[in-house]
């Protein structure tokens, strides 16, 4: 029983992780290296992310510098920059790509934020299913024997308290990025 939980401990801070990443790479105050996380670029046949083709710096908090590691493939990443739809102003200045980020509006930062409360949502669907997964489990050890109704209660209980750490984790870290977000 001890394995389920340790097991259902991990699936929730594996989707707290992921989460994390996704709300990285939403656009909030100013230019950040990981707002490219996302984007692919079409380089040497196969589509690989930004910074694995280029230093990413931020010279200034309105803006990055990119420098590809391949000076030919400025071109490549400017569109892929381009075709993200993010809204950032691309330049490409020959050996390196400039890449402003405007500010946000008060309708794109509300679709920002119920991007970020969608994501949220997501993981706690994830989390739930996690659970009903490690009570399943439970119930199948339980059924071969050696397991009395009050143990499975009082597993189902340590279950229930991951779960409430796990989503009262989702929800701080969801309310700092709409903080955020509103406050640019």
């Amino acid at each position: 029983m001890e394995n389920i939980k340790q097991e259902l401990s991990n699936r929730i801070a594996g989707v707290i992780a992921h989460l994390t990443g996704e709300l990285a790479a939403i656009r909030s105050s100013g230019a950040n290296a990981s707002l490219l996380d996302k984007v692919l670029v079409e380089v040497y046949g196969q589509k690989l992310p930004i910074n694995q083709v280029a230093n990413v710096t931020v010279p200034d908090p309105r803006q990055l510098l990119i420098q590809p590691w391949d000076k030919s493939n400025g071109v490549a990443i400017e569109k892929a920059i381009t075709e993200s739809g993010l809204g950032l102003g691309v330049t490409n200045e020959g050996d390196r790509v400039r890449v402003s980020v405007p500010p946000l509006s008060d309708e794109r930062r509300d679709e920002l934020v119920r991007l970020a409360h969608k994501l949220a949502e997501e993981a706690r669907i994830s989390v739930r299913n996690a659970r009903r997964e490690a009570i399943d489990s439970m119930e199948r050890l339980a059924r071969g024997g050696g397991v009395s109704e009050d143990e499975q209660e009082r597993h189902k209980k340590d279950y229930q308290q991951l779960i409430d750490q796990g989503v009262a984790e989702i929800d701080k870290i969801v309310e700092r990025k709409t903080a955020g977000l509103k406050s640019i």
